[in-house]
């Protein structure tokens, strides 16, 4: 597919939500591309993260949640660009857009958390330093004679192994115990003591090991710089900050209006500024480069300068008034630009409200149409949605309605503005299987009509087997593997993928049962070591517990997160149960 068909695109997101004083990483490190006027399916377990990601094109995530990291570009096509109607008319990044409408609560919490968090690894460092000190070789001025390093690095391994003596002959006796009783109580204390030996062991080589104690401590400084960077992603600039930006700007409008020379001066005041930042925004980020190039003398992008200064407007004012300018504008992304059709359309609708109001509503808040044109439109949008004698229906509550058409008219609301990009998020879930079909079938012939890219939201794969141009399969808030349908369902590459296949109910024979996926999802409360499916795949090898794999490309439209497509990796054939898979599922869903 095309690059300049684009539509949509997410590159290196995170999300996260606080949760209980916890911060749970919903979405981990999402890239995609949603083409134009293509169905893209994202599927997965339940907890995947599939919704998550189509909130946050939308500002919908909950108060406790917030986009830590990456990128989410909507690029208008040419036909948006024509539409007198279309608010956005220039590529934006929704993810900018959003950052003044995240709550305080979160930004404290972060702030306060992190602080935390970086006084304790700085104590940790400072701590790694005293049981191996610096030598007079590693620094003159901070170091210690080697006779004094090498007998203060034995007293610390001596100090260090007695301690471990003591907590070894701990657990032993509490193995002891174990073998007499079940108890949870004597079970988490052992597990608590294997915490604090392995530390200990740790602790011992680096004690030994000059290099082994710099590796950790770089190691630990890293994580220090990326929590100074997680605080500086969710907090706004102070009035101090904003003013030296307003006066970098203008340094660099006034050389692109009349190429006046840069001051020694002026270079320095840049310099200054962008040397006492530790960590920048992706706005200073972008400043910065431009600047760059400046003092090189180059020719600077003023187009991409132009959305710099797009983006400086949003964060310009005070917090109170960049969020009230955000709200206005992520009220033309929701139903203008990106809409979406929920789960269940008895929630998504007023039951005390007439259908016909509702449409009209939309209509008449985002298109500003009159009463009587926002009656004939939505008259017109539910004879379109199937809706047999729709001037009589107009005026019915939803409590008339069976549950199929219900959902017709969550449909007929969700296209009222024409949106650019319609998320269907398991909008046949609750309704049986017959009328799936009809709804299915309806988002197709829609999405023909107007021309709309489709996101559509699902667990089940087979739902998605007529409807979709390309699938992304989710586990643990990452895509692990995306392609067209056809290799997705004739070649599919990551285990997930072949357990997913294999879980679908047209593989069930009668008297059998069905194939169920052993285990369970992480937690997404910590760090995920190797592949996050690596425990409840049987094809895991030694490589999947340690290192994660990357995203290798098996076509130009087709690419998995698994380790099996390494070179070294020994081959593995796909369950034979999932072999011509789409041919089964199309004719079971004909009969």
């Amino acid at each position: 597919m095309k690059k300049e068909n684009r539509v949509l695109s997410v590159r290196n997101m995170e999300v996260k939500f606080r949760v209980r004083n916890r911060i749970l990483t919903a979405i981990r490190n999402v890239s995609f591309d949603v083409f134009n006027e293509e169905v893209l399916a994202i599927v997965g377990e339940s907890g995947s993260g599939k919704s998550v990601i189509t909130k946050t094109f939308t500002g919908m995530l909950e108060a406790n949640g917030w986009i830590s990291e990456g990128s989410i570009v909507y690029r208008p096509s040419q036909a948006t660009i024509n539409d007198d109607k279309a608010f956005f008319k220039e590529p934006i990044d929704l993810v900018n857009l959003q950052k003044p409408l995240i709550s305080h609560e979160v930004v404290r919490f972060v702030s306060k958390r992190n602080k935390k968090v970086i006084k304790k690894l700085q104590a940790e460092v400072k701590k790694l330093y005293q049981l191996n000190p610096l030598t007079v070789e590693e620094d003159q001025e901070k170091g210690i004679e080697l006779e004094q390093h090498k007998d203060l690095v034995q007293q610390n391994l001596t100090k260090n192994n007695a301690a471990l003596t003591i907590l070894k002959t701990k657990l032993g006796l509490l193995k002891e115990k174990e073998g007499f009783t079940s108890s949870n109580r004597i079970f988490n204390k052992i597990a608590k003591l294997d915490g604090e030996i392995q530390y200990l062991e740790d602790l011992n080589k680096v004690i030994a090991n000059r290099d082994y104690r710099n590796d950790k401590i770089e190691e630990i400084e890293l994580t220090i710089e990326k929590k100074v960077s997680d605080t500086s992603k969710v907090k706004p600039l102070t009035v101090l900050q904003k003013l030296s930006i307003k006066k970098i700007i203008a340094i660099v409008e006034k050389y692109l209006k009349s190429s006046e020379v840069v001051t020694t001066g002026e270079y320095d005041y840049i310099n200054q500024y962008f040397s006492k930042r530790n960590q920048l925004s992706r706005f200073e980020s972008e400043l910065k480069d431009i600047t760059n190039v400046l003092q090189a003398k180059g020719s600077i992008d003023e187009k991409h300068f132009e959305n710099i200064l797009n983006d400086w407007k949003r964060v310009s004012n005070s917090a109170f008034v960049n969020r009230i300018k955000a709200t206005k504008e992520i009220r033309q992304v929701r139903g203008k630009t990106v809409s979406t059709i929920f789960q269940d359309p008895m929630t998504s609708l007023n039951p005390l409200l007439s259908v016909g109001f509702q449409i009209s509503e939309v209509l008449r808040k985002q298109l500003k149409m009159s009463i009587k044109e926002a009656k004939k439109e939505a008259i017109e949008l539910l004879r379109k949605v199937g809706i047999t004698n729709p001037e009589k229906r107009y005026s019915d509550i939803p409590g008339r309605y069976s549950g199929g058409m219900r959902q017709r008219v969550v449909i007929a609301i969700a296209l009222a503005c024409r949106p650019k990009i319609l998320i269907c998020d398991e909008p046949t879930t609750a309704l049986d299987v017959t009328i799936q079909a009809q709804i299915l079938k309806l988002i197709k012939e829609l999405q023909k009509e107007y021309k709309f890219s489709v996101l559509f939201i699902t667990h089940d794969l087979g739902v998605v087997a007529a409807i979709a141009d390309r699938i992304a399969v989710m586990y643990a808030g990452q895509i692990v593997e995306i392609g067209t349908t056809d290799e997705i369902f004739n070649d599919p590459k990551h285990p997930y993928t072949w357990a997913l296949l294999s879980s679908l109910p047209q593989l069930g024979t009668k008297g059998k049962d069905l194939f169920s996926i052993a285990g369970t999802p992480p937690s997404l409360f910590g760090s995920i070591k190797g592949d996050a499916f690596a425990p409840r795949n049987k094809f895991a090898m030694k490589v999947d517990y340690e290192l994660e794999p990357p995203m290798f490309q098996v076509s130009e439209t087709h690419f998995a997160k698994t380790w099996l497509l390494h070179k070294d990796a020994p081959k593995i054939e796909k369950p034979t149960e999932i072999k011509n898979l789409r041919e089964l599922i199309e004719k079971s869903m004909k009969e």
